[in-house]
């Protein structure tokens, strides 16, 4: 049994309504800290189990990289809040910087940490009234590529072309020699 399959599983109700609270939560953010970057950092884990042990522990890699990568650059974080939820672990914060800068950065992190592809950063800023979302196409980046056969990983995701337990391998072999 893989370490993915351990532990509370939310009903689909209770994952919609924390997606649709961690939306109106950016928006309040954005709009509270119109100047500011939003980060919204959580674990992409396929799957129904969305907290446990292995998941709390790579959240904490992803947000320890997060704080070193602006504190790094010398970046200011003037908010920020964790969340440890049923449907999994969460963060915000809000950084005195460019969203693109930011968003970089954030691509930076998932591409040079073994893990970082279950890292799932988004990047918001005010744009006025309306909140936007910074996307690594707008940065000259790919789309996010399905860690198991390189495919455009939404593609995969909606198609369900691999089987949860095929996912579940490569995500323990990624956390596996991680911490080795």
């Amino acid at each position: 049994m893989s370490v993915f399959e351990k532990g509370n599983i939310p009903s689909l109700d209770e994952v919609l309504q924390t997606r649709e609270k961690r939306v109106l939560f950016q928006r309040e953010l954005c709009r509270k800290y119109p100047e500011g970057t939003v980060i919204s950092f959580k674990c992409n884990i396929p799957g129904p189990v969305k907290n446990n042990a292995a998941i709390k522990q790579l959240f904490e890699t992803g947000k320890e990289k997060i704080w070193n990568i602006l504190s790094s650059k010398g970046i200011t974080v003037k908010y920020f809040k964790e969340m440890d939820l049923n449907t999994g672990p969460e963060c915000f914060f809000v950084a005195e910087e460019s969203a693109k800068i930011i968003k970089r950065l954030m691509i930076e992190i998932e591409e040079t940490t073994p893990v970082g592809r279950l890292f799932d950063n988004d990047v918001l800023y005010a744009n006025g009234k309306q909140v936007e979302t910074v996307s690594r196409t707008q940065l000259g980046h790919p789309v996010r590529r399905c860690f198991i056969c390189s495919n455009n990983a939404k593609s995969c995701a909606r198609s369900r072309t691999h089987t949860f337990e095929e996912i579940y391998l490569k995500m323990e072999k990624l956390l596996s020699n991680f911490n080795k």
